[in-house]
């Protein structure tokens, strides 16, 4: 299904209710924000340009929400972007991209197909709802409870994809995530090498964000585009792409990255295994290629700027086995603790949207207590809102989400699809490794990401089965 521009289909009798809603639209993006200096050009700029493409298309406008929503740093969305109700950018994109989606379902009377994803989507987003219901009887604060429940809210965009997508455009989905990894790549050495002084050598400044987990997942999505993606240029793209990725991927000192890259490159190896005799030989050097290239970038970066990159990364490597000596490691197992405690009172249900921990943070340079709606755990995090029942749900989607990867890269002959599918399965082990360390796929707005892909993989499955 392909969805037609919008501005052809503009008629008298709805040119009002557009017209309104791109005012109120305007307004909400531009009128907040005082025009002084260059955060008011740049949020006017953002806003008309916003508005030109979420009225175009609406699978454009999801690409470029998920664009937006990711290469604008957090700090820079919240300090000079920050909407009425403490809406982010991002948000208004969404709601814009929501109300176009259902004026095209009403008017063009667009048939939502039937995906098999569709159920353990919406059982999560019902228990959701439920689980906000749960923390208002338990008295929980909301605020906190509408900061909490606003990111899981962001995978009802599967919907939206999976009513909008465009047939054949599954590979560019994939480019366009390796596109971001790379802008995210320069961001990162752009702010590495603003605080970095050659003339002291070993001198070392560790940028961590959380757009920066795009840089593991341009790192596999490159792997899996040499492997299978159809056409010579997008090879040729993707080695420029990663330069940035992998000297960027090196600066982040990241272990939980570097440990779930190295599950997803696994997950590779075992489609490379399974496929050998299709793909050949030179796909086998392909995927050995991409991390030796990453830590070959890595090291001549570090030898010829001595910025101890190597040094840091060996030292918190080493605190992994004596990590009592780590205040980030040691902090999270404090707060996984009371987690578990707080769980244990609630197993089935969770204690609500609005949940929080409190536990003390002792190996800091200031003690103080913290407290936190959510840990540094997907799995932990999803147990103390929702439950068992929760985390159910959420593996659910998953699980059934990875099958059917694995089944469209076995039986689909579509090159597209199979280089989509291959690169799936490998960023969402990656991803399901590293929720063990933190929550991203239920606590950023990366969740825009994780949405779309979803409902593209479900899309394609749901053709295929025809």
């Amino acid at each position: 299904m392909t969805a037609s521009p919008w501005l052809d289909q503009i008629t008298p009798r709805n040119r009002g209710l557009v017209a309104l809603f791109c005012g109120l639209q305007v307004g909400l993006l531009v009128l907040p924000v005082p025009f002084v200096g260059q955060a008011g050009i740049a949020l006017v700029v953002l806003g008309v340009l916003s508005l030109f493409v979420v009225t175009s298309s609406v699978y454009r406008a999801t690409l470029f929400l998920i664009f937006a929503s990711t290469v604008i740093p957090g700090y820079l969305s919240n300090e000079h972007l920050l909407l009425p109700m403490d809406f982010k950018f991002a948000e208004g994109l969404f709601i814009g991209v929501m109300f176009f989606a259902l004026l095209s379902v009403l008017k063009d009377r667009v048939v939502l197909p039937q995906t098999p994803l569709d159920r353990p989507v919406t059982v999560f987003l019902l228990l959701v709802i439920s689980s906000c219901a749960i923390g208002l009887y338990l008295g929980h604060s909301t605020s906190q409870l509408l900061r909490d429940v606003r990111y899981p809210l962001y995978y009802g965009l599967f919907f939206i994809v999976t009513a909008f997508f465009e047939r054949g455009r599954q590979a560019g989905f994939h480019y366009v995530i390796v596109l971001i990894a790379a802008v995210v790549g320069l961001e990162y050495l752009v702010e590495f090498l603003s605080e970095l002084n050659l003339s002291i050598s070993g001198q070392f400044h560790r940028v961590a964000r959380t757009e920066g987990l795009l840089l593991p997942v341009g790192t596999l999505l490159v792997a899996a585009l040499w492997l299978y993606a159809p056409g010579r240029h997008g090879r040729l793209i993707g080695a420029i792409a990663l330069v940035p990725i992998a000297l960027a991927f090196i600066l982040t000192v990241g272990r939980g990255m570097w440990i779930s890259a190295t599950a997803g490159f696994l997950a590779l190896a075992f489609l490379f295994i399974r496929d050998r005799q299709r793909v050949g030989l030179r796909g086998g050097w392909s995927l050995l290629f991409v991390p030796v290239i990453v830590l070959v970038i890595g090291s001549t970066f570090e030898t010829l700027a001595d910025t101890g990159v190597g040094a840091v990364a060996t030292r918190r490597l080493g605190r992994v086995q004596t990590f009592d000596e780590d205040r980030s490691i040691s902090s999270r197992l404090i707060s996984y603790r009371v987690a578990v405690t707080k769980i244990a009172r609630r197993p089935v249900l969770g204690g609500g949207h609005g949940e929080t921990v409190t536990f003390p943070v002792i190996m800091t340079e200031i003690p103080h207590i913290a407290t936190l709606g959510h840990v540094d755990n997907v799995y932990l995090t999803l147990l103390l809102r929702m439950g068992i029942v929760g985390l159910l749900a959420f593996l659910w989607i998953y699980a059934r989400g990875m099958r059917l990867a694995y089944r469209l890269f076995q039986t689909s002959p579509d090159d597209g699809v199979r280089f989509y599918a291959a690169g799936f399965f490998a960023v969402y082990t990656a991803m399901l490794m590293y929720g063990m360390g933190d929550a991203t796929l239920i606590t950023t707005r990366l969740i825009f990401i994780h949405a779309a892909a979803l409902g593209i993989l479900s899309r394609l499955a749901a053709e295929i089965e025809k």
